[in-house]
């Protein structure tokens, strides 16, 4: 692992983090050119492409093929888990994005971080700082103000922060380097990708665009795996609080594009619940921050 104290590691980590969420940020527009076609068609797509991306990856850094198989039958068992939560996030994503409901996704991952420290104190029994603890409030406030403004439960951004995070536990306490978890997960859905694309005849393969969709849907094992590829670069050489600034910057992208884009509707009142959410997020970077230079400092001394 390189320093992370080291500038120049740091510098480069921060591209690599830049390029990842860049790429996340920037899904609603991709996903968007294939709104013509199924939801759950575009998600086979997507495993297969995704085995395909990540098998190759493989296939280049050990020189030959190679299909990851976890040992023992607990570790199996957690991965096909996080794979179903995975590719039912992955599903909800793209209904969210193809529906017309962009913002709303974007919340998902704005409340994703706060989700995650619920899941820390309910499952690895973590304490929660005075900050989370006010940035839970915070957030709390701001998804009431958006459920309010709205008259119903934001129930798309919940699933896909819960998914996400529950999804995320799992890798926390199962830990697999990035691509053999990653292609594990699509090796696990393969078999019921191919069969549906097997025996379902695609409905829009006689249209006018055929040929870029057919495009999009095979890049999209490379637009989905070399953002985690990014990250897990990104990982290795940021520093903890710098790499939670970069993590907001995916939902702002989408969030902009869904209203500034594509024109989702967005009411006062829900921008003011998305500032009490944009509130928590900062209050968690800080944090994070903070920690880092008094590790910094104890280190020195």
């Amino acid at each position: 692992m390189v320093n992370s104290n080291d500038s120049s590691a740091v510098k480069t980590g921060s591209l690599y983090a830049v390029l990842a969420y860049l790429g996340w940020g920037f899904f609603p527009i991709y996903w968007k050119f294939l709104k013509h076609i199924p939801y759950l068609e575009i998600l086979c797509h997507r495993v297969v492409w995704s085995f395909v991306f990540y098998t190759g990856v493989l296939f280049y850094q050990k020189r030959k093929f190679f299909v990851y198989k976890p040992p023992g039958f607990a570790l199996t068992r957690n991965l096909i888990l996080g794979s179903i939560l995975l590719m039912t996030n992955w599903l909800m994503y793209i209904y969210a994005v193809n529906s017309n409901q962009i913002v709303e996704s974007s919340l998902g991952y704005f409340i994703n971080p706060l989700v995650n420290i619920a899941l820390g104190v309910f499952f690895l029994n973590e304490r929660l700082s005075t900050y989370q603890k006010v940035a839970t409030v915070l957030a709390v406030i701001g998804v009431g103000t958006i459920t309010f403004a709205q008259g119903q439960i934001p129930w798309i951004a919940l699933f896909l922060a819960v998914s996400f995070s529950l999804y995320g536990l799992i890798k926390k306490i199962n830990p697999v380097t990035s691509l053999n978890s990653n292609q594990f997960e699509s090796v696990v859905m393969l078999p019921f990708a191919l069969i549906f694309l097997l025996t379902h005849a695609p409905q829009w393969i006689n249209a006018d665009n055929r040929n870029i969709s057919i495009f999009l849907l095979v890049i999209s094992g490379v637009v989905t795996g070399l953002p985690l590829i990014f990250f897990a670069l990104a990982a290795q050489r940021v520093p903890y609080y710098l790499m939670g600034f970069f993590q907001f910057l995916a939902p702002s992208i989408q969030f902009l594009t869904g209203v500034l884009i594509y024109d989702e509707p967005l009411t006062p009142l829900q921008l003011k619940g998305f500032f009490f959410i944009w509130a928590a997020g900062l209050l968690l970077i800080l944090q994070g921050w903070w920690n880092s230079k008094k590790a910094k400092h104890a280190a020195n001394n």
